[in-house]
């Protein structure tokens, strides 16, 4: 995951270890601390550049505070570390300000939950959707359009309004095989879904949620 604005990114390992890396540079700047042993599955920023979350193989999700990490000591180890779903946690992203997450993954009775970090970790899981036979494997958040949309491992995609967590859409073999991420573009307008295969689709946001074009 690139950082916003400043020319270095955030690379996880098969072994849990997460990297920071400047652009062109031969080894890694420093090293944060880790989730868990797991294989690190996704890494994204937040808009600012603040923190940046990961997820892993273990289902553990987690946040680091970026400028604390960057330094010496304990506090590269995520100041946020919550256990999002039983089996394993494919990805994750922000979103509300650093302090909300979404996860997809598996071995839960819900494919997709929303976090809220600043309750306590009895209630903080503040909706779980089962959305995807099976997985979730790719989870996005667009804060302009009030959507969440994510891609399950039989190909489909579901969209989600946040205000009400209710599924608005789902679009059946959306790909042949795993939809293994998804991306809004900018202003919400767009959005971009990759797949196993390598497949590589742009999709019309309004015409996702009505159906329109069908």
């Amino acid at each position: 995951a690139a950082h916003p604005w400043l020319p270095v990114f955030v690379s996880g390992l098969s072994d849990g270890t997460v990297l920071l890396w400047g652009f062109g540079a031969p080894q890694p700047l420093s090293s944060f601390g880790s989730m868990s042993a797991g294989v690190v599955n996704r890494i994204r920023f937040d808009e600012p550049g603040a923190k940046f979350c990961g997820c892993d193989s273990s289902g553990l999700a987690g946040v680091w505070n970026f400028e604390l990490a960057r330094g010496s000591g304990p506090d590269r180890r995520p100041v946020d570390l919550i256990q999002a779903h039983t089996k394993r946690c494919y990805d994750v992203c922000f979103l509300d300000k650093g302090t909300v997450l979404g996860t997809a993954g598996t071995g839960s009775a819900s494919s997709v939950c929303v976090w809220d970090l600043l309750m306590p970790p009895s209630c903080a899981c503040v909706a779980a959707l089962n959305l995807h036979d099976g997985s979730a494997n790719s989870v996005s958040h667009c804060e302009e359009k009030h959507l969440l949309i994510s891609g399950g491992q039989k190909g489909d995609l579901s969209i989600t309004d946040t205000r009400t967590w209710r599924c608005l859409r789902t679009v059946n073999n959306a790909h042949k095989l795993c939809t293994r991420a998804v991306c809004f573009s900018t202003g919400g307008k767009m959005v971009v879904s990759g797949s196993t295969d390598g497949d590589i689709k742009f999709w019309d946001v309004g015409d996702l949620v009505t159906g329109a074009g069908e």
